[in-house]
């Protein structure tokens, strides 16, 4: 498969787009490969990290670093600048539109990127066009239609049951119905595209090849547990698991571009004051950081005081049950000291709106909805964070990671920014809706 970028927002790549989804390119169908491969030439991970995320991790319930995903962009010359989101052609079998022949990986023949069907019974030399179905299972794995043993699995001749020839497969179309066909022995069998069978014991992803990250006793397939068969637009095929939480104070406070703030995000130039242990060494080190922030040495000196101390959240202490609490909190708390630059910024719109009660041109229907209206926010700032934490198929309970063997000491996210209005009805209208 020749290299090419597939533009894809950020936010995609965290839900529908994301690790183990199938996506659209402009000329194949790929599947997004786990974040262990999200590596620059290094072999480190190529997003950078987001801060100012305690709370966020800690009301998510998680413990891993958040990093963005990776970003290339492609020069003017075809270079790719960056570290890619890397993926594999996926399914790996193509069919003939014409005479239905299957052929598996048939783009890997000379490098070809438009490979034609050389079936001597066709005669056409069509272009061939990926299948668009796959095996997907419960646990959350991922493999090729076994066309093979489909169209083999129901015989009753030895000759047929005991056919080795996997390169002569046909897929034919016959108005609503397809078959499946082996030119080599004869066999063939109905397929309706949602049969039910074992998912055996290959490759749990597409693109592990055998990964022995991956070798881990696979489910017994029992009755209720058996992978399906399914068109790749089917919604089983593949369910993103994620979560999101508001940045508010005191981490949507930290003032950007101050000395103690370039600290805080730069791991390195913390790394390299604390491994200065000689008193000589320290200073040189911090004067040579203060020279690259323009600021002072002192500075430099106060802010590893502050982050050694807790910076920015200090003595506060996080826990999963007060997520939604706080955030309301938060919202209701309009600070008279708040800056246009802050990731949480509210404006108390409460008096103004209930101003409206007492206004003659008010009509009575807009009175009562005013005044069921307790308290209203406009939020003209918000950031949130959107954490990536795996994956399912078939609406299965079990949850694949990111990385996909559950070791990676960092999970996916990205920063998402809006505007909003908080609107806190008052309990009695609330009461009266509910009775209604």
């Amino acid at each position: 498969m020749s290299n090419h970028l597939i533009p894809i927002r950020l936010s995609h790549l965290l839900a529908h787009s994301g690790v183990g989804a199938i996506v659209r390119g402009p000329d194949d169908l790929v599947v997004v490969r786990d974040t262990r491969q999200w590596t620059d030439r290094l072999g480190q991970p190529g997003g950078n990290v987001i801060p100012y995320v305690e709370r966020v991790r800690a009301a998510l319930g998680v413990t891993e670093v958040l990093r963005e995903p990776p970003v290339a962009r492609e020069g003017a010359h075809g270079q790719v600048d960056g570290v890619c989101v890397p993926v594999s052609r996926f399914p790996a079998w193509a069919r003939c539109p014409n005479c239905g022949a299957l052929y598996l990986n048939p783009w890997r023949v000379d490098g070809d990127e438009s490979p034609r069907c050389d079936r001597q019974a066709c005669g056409r030399r069509p272009k061939l066009v990926q299948v668009t179905w796959v095996l997907a299972d419960p646990a959350g794995y991922l493999a090729e239609v076994p066309w093979h043993y489909l169209v083999h699995k129901d015989v009753r001749s030895p000759e047929q049951r005991g056919c080795n020839v996997k390169d002569r497969l046909r897929l034919v179309e016959t108005g609503a119905s397809r078959s499946l066909r082996c030119d080599a022995c004869r066999a063939e069998a109905l397929f309706r595209g949602d049969e039910r069978l074992g998912f055996g014991t290959g490759r749990q992803q597409p693109w592990t090849n055998d990964d022995m990250a991956l070798a881990r006793e696979l489910p017994n397939a029992g009755p209720d547990h058996l992978a399906q068969v399914l068109a790749i637009n089917d919604t089983r095929v593949y369910s993103p698991a994620w979560a999101l939480a508001l940045v508010i104070p005191p981490e949507s406070r930290v003032r950007k571009g101050t000395a103690v703030d370039r600290l805080y995000r730069s791991t390195q130039d913390r790394r390299t004051i604390d491994a200065a242990r000689a008193p000589l060494a320290r200073r040189a080190a911090i004067r040579q950081i203060a020279e690259a922030y323009r600021c002072t040495s002192e500075e430099v000196e106060s802010a590893m005081l502050d982050i050694d101390q807790g910076y920015p959240s200090y003595d506060a202490v996080f826990t999963p049950g007060q997520l939604r609490e706080s955030e309301f909190d938060a919202f209701l708390e309009t600070l008279a000291d708040q800056r246009p630059d802050e990731d949480l910024v509210t404006h108390d719109q409460t008096e103004a709106w209930q101003a409206l009660a007492c206004d003659e041109t008010t009509g009575e229907e807009m009175r009562q909805l005013v005044r069921g209206v307790k308290r209203m926010v406009r939020v003209g700032r918000l950031k949130a964070v959107k954490v990536f934490k795996g994956f399912s198929r078939l609406n299965g309970e079990n949850v694949v990671p990111p990385d996909i063997v559950g070791s990676s000491d960092w999970l996916p996210a990205v920063e998402v920014h809006a505007d909003v209005t908080l609107i806190v009805v008052g309990e009695d209208r609330h009461a009266r809706w509910g009775d209604d």
